[in-house]
């Protein structure tokens, strides 16, 4: 966006210079700008291009050819303002000239090419373009075959998109400047930077026969570079700046940090002679690659390296030793003899002591890793003087410093061979390290030390606190130390003495930053990041959390899927839409209403017919006379009178439930049924998906004359009872005019009170088959009775006199008569049960 506002503003400000400026104005020699001057010409100068404090140069769409005779005979020297937009600057012969802009002057260069310029010469004026003012813009240019592309010393200068190709070098040394998006190719000498809160960002820098890359800095960020086939990668000299993101390849060596509190993080160095050398203290190496090296990390006097979640395969450790030579009195013993030799007999040091008794500073190789681990340590250390006798001592090293060696003189009856080593005491706790807030217990530090002879006490000395420490057993020694107010590096000393007296002493250095939980991401949990240095759960709207970075699922909802698929939620992942019938639509499978693929798609009751729903019914039709020994025909037919075959008749007596028969329609949707009793017969039609339809008949009993005439005796004797009872007793007459219609599946029940009087709690009953109940204007309360009966109940809180009530309710088949009861008297109409 800022880079967009500034060439707009480039373009007007042109634009207004065409119309205010004189043209170019050229006439030879030496050429004196103190006017606004804009050219847009190919020019050949003879002379230089002074550029007076007053003066404004615009050379857009140009071409400067300089006609140099002699290397810097010609220069371009700005002290007013030098805008360069598309424009070539070249000498026309093999010399070279001179380019500089002077301190208050103003330089813009963008997409123009620079060449020839600068010569071999102690001032760097005269070493390529020198630029000497801050707030300079240069960029998208080509730089070919100077000599230094650029010698930058000033502050707040932007070079970017450039493109610099067979030069000798590079410098800029100043504060803020930016430096991204180059390319570098083919340089003899380094590029350097130097200065406070630079950037280094996104270039690649190649093929140079010097390092790729030198930078002297603090408080800088050092990211997504690209540096390869270089004599070195980056050689990097400086306190707390963050080197991220860089790949560091096919150099001899990679990446040499000299510096303090650094953070190298998420690097790549493959296919170097070395890939990471550290000297300095508390740097924090994390997520990175240091693969393919001869040897992947060197630490060189490196002090508290935090090594954390990084490949590698070999790492190296060299400490600075100095061995001193004393007698049991304490005086230095010059001239002894001193061999060192590791623990694989190999003589590293070999030579005589000086005047101090000091042999000169070592760098000893003590550790070296690749998967498993082994160990230089222990040393073997022979010192010798003639009229001394011989020490003889074994020691490991694990820190820098001074190892002091005690002779006895060879008339002594007794030695013991005796250094400051000979007790060796190794610190296990705390290590070279960074402890952050989760490494402590409640600020709490443990100091642990072991040594290989048996201990009678151990002090330890932390800035300006020092305590006994307690013993674990006979060779082990701990102390818990508050380090909660601390934060920093610091040096940890402890001192031991062996119940033998012999003393020895080491040193570690530990940062500890007790309120911090993280100084980068690798120090939390995978599914967390370094937020102000505490470790906050990464929350991810559509994703999971790994590797400290969201990783996004393919779909969290339909709306990202196409419109035949959905999102699986246990997947997160986009899939077709099940879909054996209809149509895949909005990421559902959509029927239009009322169609169907299978019955299950249907209404109970309902069938698939042509993918329609349809209400299948059952209806009966009874041929040929219902009576015992006869043969009827039933046919059974659908709603639309259509025979329907394999229907199951069930033919029962309500009599006697024993008494049960089945029949199957034929193909015409008939079946033969014999009659073979008299009584109340259920007829039920039954098939699935098919709404079941039933019928009830009665069965006469075969005519007895002989029974008609013992009827006739019992019904005269009935008529002459009730003669009697009317003549003898009050008229007994029911209260209620009952009657029942049944006209297919409608059925009405009418009850009408025929007193003056109200009644209350009236109970109506009827019967139905099994089943046959479907719907009623007033609900009943249903009830199972037999086999084969449901008995329907209405209750008639009250009626008043003369009121008749009507219930209307729908069945597949009926039974004749119903009753009505009140306050335990029932009376009934038809036969009933």
């Amino acid at each position: 966006m800022k880079t967009g506002i500034f060439f707009a503003f480039l373009l007007t400000f042109l634009l207004l210079l065409h119309l205010v400026s004189a043209d170019c104005n050229y006439y030879g020699g030496d050429w004196l700008i103190n006017e606004t001057v804009i050219c847009n010409e190919t020019l050949t100068l003879n002379g230089s291009i002074l550029i007076d404090t007053s003066g404004h140069l615009t050379l857009e769409n140009a071409t400067i050819l300089m006609n140099v005779t002699s290397n810097g005979g010609l220069r371009i020297e700005v002290n007013g303002t030098l805008m360069l937009v598309n424009t070539t600057i070249r000498s026309v012969t093999d010399k070279r000239y001179l380019f500089y802009a002077n301190e208050g002057s103003n330089l813009t260069i963008y997409a123009s090419t620079i060449k020839g310029v600068g010569v071999s010469s102690g001032e760097p004026k005269k070493r390529g373009l020198y630029i000497g003012t801050d707030n300079v813009k240069i960029t998208s240019n080509e730089f070919l075959e100077n000599f230094y592309a650029l010698l930058i010393y000033s502050s707040n200068n932007t070079v970017a998109g450039n493109r610099f190709l067979s030069n000798t070098g590079i410098v800029i040394s100043g504060d803020n400047n930016l430096f991204y998006n180059n390319l570098i190719q083919g340089q003899v000498n380094e590029l350097y930077m130097s200065g406070a809160n630079i950037t280094v960002a996104n270039n690649n820098i190649s093929g140079n026969s010097d390092n790729g890359l030198r930078i002297k800095t603090e408080y800088s960020l050092i990211f997504n570079n690209t540096l390869s086939d270089n004599e070195n990668g980056v050689l990097f000299e400086g306190n707390q700046t963050n080197i991220t993101g860089n790949t560091i390849q096919s150099n001899k060596k990679g990446l040499e940090i000299s510096g303090d509190r650094n953070i190298i993080y998420g690097n790549l160095l493959k296919n170097n002679d070395i890939g990471l050398i550290i000297q300095g203290s508390d740097n924090n190496i994390s997520g990175n690659d240091i693969i393919d090296n001869s040897l992947d990390i060197y630490l060189f006097s490196a002090y508290d390296t935090s090594i954390k979640n990084t490949t590698y395969a070999t790492l190296q450790r060299n400490y600075s030793v100095v061995f001193k030579t004393l007698n049991l009195i304490g005086y230095p013993v010059s001239n002894a003899n001193i061999k060192l030799i590791d623990s694989f007999n190999r003589s590293v040091y070999s030579g005589l002591t000086n005047s101090n008794g000091e042999t000169p500073q070592l760098m000893v190789t003590v550790f070296y890793e690749n998967g498993t681990s082994y160990d230089y340590n222990p040393f073997f250390v022979n010192t010798s003087k003639e009229g001394y006798k011989t020490n003889e001592s074994v020691i490991n090293i694990k820190s820098s410093g001074y190892v002091e060696i005690f002779l006895n003189k060879s008339a002594s009856e007794t030695h013991v061979n005796q250094t400051n080593a000979t007790l060796n005491i190794i610190l296990l706790s705390p290590e070279n390290k960074t402890y952050l807030k989760g490494d402590l217990t409640d600020g709490i530090l443990l100091v642990n030390v072991r040594g290989d002879a048996n201990l009678s006490r151990c002090v330890y000395f932390l800035e300006a606190t020092s305590g006994n420490m307690s013993k674990t057993d006979n060779a082990t020694f701990d102390a818990e130390v508050n380090v909660s107010s601390m934060e920093g590096v610091y040096k940890l000393s402890v001192v031991c003495k062996s119940l033998a007296g012999a003393t020895n002493s080491t040193i570690v250095w530990f940062t500890v930053y007790p309120a911090y939980e993280c100084f980068s991401d690798y120090d939390c949990e995978s599914n967390e990041i370094c937020e102000n240095h505490e470790c906050v759960r990464l929350e991810c709207e559509c994703g999971y959390a790994e590797n400290h970075e969201c990783v996004s699922y393919e779909c969290c909802g339909d709306e990202v899927c196409s419109s035949e698929e959905y999102c699986n939620l246990n997947t997160h992942k986009c899939e077709i839409v099940p879909c054996k019938c209809g149509e895949r639509k909005n990421h559902e499978c959509i029927l239009e209403p009322g169609h169907c693929c299978t019955d299950a798609q249907c209404e109970e009751n309902e069938t698939c017919v042509n993918g329609i729903c349809v209400e299948q019914i059952l209806s009966l039709e009874i041929s040929g006379e219902i009576a015992v020994g006869k043969i009827v025909k039933i046919k059974v037919s659908d709603q639309d009178g259509n025979p329907v075959e394999n229907v199951k008749i069930e033919v029962s007596y309500v009599d006697d439930p024993e008494k049960k028969y089945e029949y199957y329609t034929d193909i015409n949707g008939v079946a033969d049924v014999p009659v073979l009793y008299a009584g109340r017969v259920q007829i039920v039609a039954r098939k699935a998906n098919y709404v079941t339809g039933f019928t009830t008949e009665d069965v006469p009993e075969p005519f007895n004359w002989f029974f008609l005439v013992e009827a006739a005796a019992l019904i005269f004797s009935i008529i002459m009872i009730v003669f009697i009872l009317l003549k003898l007793l009050p008229v007994i007459r029911s209260p209620f005019r009952l009657e029942k219609t049944v006209s297919g599946t409608s059925v009405m029940l009418k009850i009408k009170n025929r007193t003056n009087k109200k009644i209350f709690d009236m109970k109506v009953v009827d019967y139905v088959p099994r089943g046959s109940f479907m719907r009623c204007n007033i609900k009943p309360e249903i009830e199972h009775v037999g086999s084969d009966i449901d008995m329907l109940k209405w209750t008639i809180l009250e009626l008043n006199p003369k009121e008749e009530i009507v219930i209307q309710y729908e069945a597949s088949g009926s039974l004749k008569g119903f009753s009505v009861e009140v306050d335990g008297r029932e009376y009934k109409i038809g036969k009933g049960l």
